[in-house]
């Protein structure tokens, strides 16, 4: 049995796959399968896929038809067999020595997640995934839940990834990604770090993540993106649901700061979503009295929020003026 399952959604990224299997299969701790999930590519890539397995008895190759990142990450995991679960993207890449560093960090911590820092990365730079990383000069920082949470809604990105992380698999006994939804690291992650007891976090980039213009975090904005906004406020109802007052709070204040930059967005960029923006917008209708009492925000700030929640037109004419 592998200690872990690294699982990796492949769709129509030929381009990339071949350095991001090759950054998994040079990694230096090796006891670990390789699940590549075919998600219904109409490209070569599916042949990369195949080529790789008949050279590598690690591999495993799921095809399957186009449901999405979610769907296909679900998939992964529910072959998986290692006791640790890890999810690279089909167009990044890793260092040679990260699944070693955060294996090791995770066994001697008798942490539920260890997450490494991630590094921004753009099409044809040059990036040494083989040098030697010194683990005495990195930076560790154990977490409870309740600190690594405050601290996703801080960062909003290292925490909130996915891929730069190792996980117990038992966290994902009753999880899974959220499916036809975009955004789906903001669905997931904060309820998957609740869940665990301790976290380990290391300030050095071993995850190498690439900006192309074609990914969806890249692309121009579009009614699909309200999923960050429905995100948000499915973990204000989780937070409340689980009597947790300050994550509760600190997660409204997030949920509402996207919220009004999302319809704001959406006014001025998108034409005939009428429906989707009202729709949108009610979801603050079932938090206002949770916004009245929440201690995050100033009373000149509730005010402005009662008059988005009954007159948005009169809520922007009043912002304009402030």
């Amino acid at each position: 049995m592998p200690k872990i399952s690294i699982i990796v959604p492949v769709y129509d990224v030929e381009k990339y796959l071949e350095k991001c299997i090759d950054s998994i299969l040079n990694q230096s701790f090796r006891d670990f399968e390789l699940i590549l999930v075919d998600d219904g590519s109409t490209d070569g890539s599916g042949c990369i896929c195949d080529r790789y397995k008949n050279q590598d008895d690690r591999i495993i190759v799921i095809y399957k038809t186009n449901g999405g990142l979610s769907s296909a990450r679900n998939a992964g995991i529910d072959i998986s067999k290692g006791d640790f679960i890890g999810f690279v993207d089909s167009d990044d890449f890793i260092h040679k020595d990260m699944y070693k560093i955060l294996y090791n960090n995770i066994i001697k911590s008798e942490a539920d997640v260890v997450i490494c820092k991630e590094q921004n990365i753009y099409e044809d730079e040059y990036v040494e995934l083989n040098n030697i990383v010194n683990e005495r000069n990195i930076n560790m920082e154990e977490l409870t839940s309740e600190e690594a949470i405050k601290k996703l809604y801080k960062v909003r990105t290292t925490f909130v990834y996915a891929w730069n992380k190792l996980y117990k698999r038992d966290l994902f006994k009753e999880l899974r990604y959220p499916e036809n939804k975009i955004y789906e690291d903001e669905w997931l992650s904060p309820k998957l770090l609740y869940k665990s007891s301790k976290i380990v976090y290391i300030n050095y980039p071993l995850y190498y993540y690439l900006q192309r213009k074609g990914s969806i975090v890249n692309s121009q904005f579009r009614v699909e993106k309200f999923d960050k906004v429905y995100a948000l406020e499915d973990n204000v109802r989780f937070f409340k649901s689980n009597k947790e007052k300050k994550l509760h709070e600190i997660s409204t204040r997030v949920y509402l700061d996207t919220l009004l930059w999302t319809d704001k967005a959406a006014l001025n960029e998108l034409e005939n979503v009428d429906q989707s923006v009202l729709k949108l917008r009610k979801t603050i209708n079932s938090h206002i009295i949770d916004i009245m009492k929440n201690s995050m925000f100033s009373y000149k700030q509730k005010i402005l929020l009662l008059c988005y929640r009954f007159n948005p037109n009169f809520y922007y004419k009043i912002v304009s003026k402030i």
